[in-house]
């Protein structure tokens, strides 16, 4: 039994077809979703500049509080290990 299924608090997923931010939003809405967590870390440079991202888009427009959760990449953990 993890942590969830022993909390007062219920997860869900689901999937959903269409774009990404527009889709997490409206189901957000037609669901009364009371929290969106999401991971962030995907596109960087231009690309990040020119096209957002869909956290960001969902942080600006969603129904609820969203929590957004840093992926760690590999480099992160290995210069996190010979930090004094």
């Amino acid at each position: 039994m993890n942590l969830v299924d022993r909390s007062r608090y219920h997860a869900h997923a689901d999937a959903v077809m269409g774009r990404p931010a527009a889709s997490i939003i409206d189901y957000a809405a037609a669901t009364g979703t009371s929290l969106i967590v999401m991971g962030t870390g995907g596109r960087t440079g231009l690309a990040h500049l020119l096209m957002g991202s869909v956290a960001e888009q969902v942080v600006r427009t969603a129904p609820c509080p969203v929590l957004t959760v840093r992926r760690v990449s590999v480099a992160d953990e290995a210069s996190r290990r010979y930090q004094l």
